[in-house]
């Protein structure tokens, strides 16, 4: 039989070995039992084989920019190479899933021949994406026929770029017109001063 070649030194009645494993091992297997008169009874187990060819190299992340701020578009592309069956890629933000309204992935359906595959990442940047260090975690995860392939993975760390006294700024006046209220304060206090020197 194509692709299915037995070593008999190393198989038994209870045990099968295959070598020189191809795309063409995979299939069903069925194991039988069965006894002797006068019963002649038979028990049989099926067992499904996929044969995976992995990428010679994990996911590869390109296009990411050092440094993002709130209101700008990570535009990021995740490639992997030839695999059977085609690498599902999955993108992750500080741990979690990215929504796939922001993910545009390679069209078509697994092939039975070796085809590399990619996943486009358009999000835009909020400051909830930042942690308190202001960094935020991308990581692009490929699977393999439903199996976690760990070695393909990528992280990489992004920085917003606002200095700190720009976000105390931007949330204050986030608010509405309050956020004039310190320069209207010194103006005043400055003021109050300058007439209480006049009077002495």
């Amino acid at each position: 039989m194509d692709g299915v070649h037995v070593d008999v030194a190393h198989s038994n009645d209870t045990s099968l070995r295959l070598t020189g494993v191809t795309l063409a091992t995979a299939g069903e297997y069925t194991c039988e039992v069965s006894v002797d008169a006068p019963t002649f009874l038979t028990a049989q187990a099926n067992a499904r084989l996929s044969v995976a060819i992995l990428p010679k190299k994990g996911p590869h992340i390109s296009g990411l920019e050092e440094a993002y701020a709130p209101g700008q578009t990570i535009t990021a592309n995740c490639t992997v190479g030839a695999a059977v069956p085609r690498a599902t890629l999955r993108w992750f933000l500080n741990g979690a899933e990215v929504d796939h309204q922001h993910v545009q992935t390679a069209p078509g359906s697994p092939s039975v021949a070796p085809s590399p595959t990619w996943a486009v990442l358009r999000l835009p940047v909020a400051a909830a994406v930042f942690n308190k260090d202001r960094n935020a975690e991308l990581r692009c995860s490929s699977t393999i026929g439903g199996l976690q392939y760990e070695s393909a993975s990528f992280t990489a760390m992004l920085r917003d770029l606002r200095p700190p006294g720009n976000q105390r700024l931007a949330q204050y006046s986030g608010a509405g017109h309050p956020a004039a209220t310190p320069f209207v304060a010194v103006l005043g206090a400055t003021l109050a001063l300058g007439l209480l020197r006049f009077l002495d």
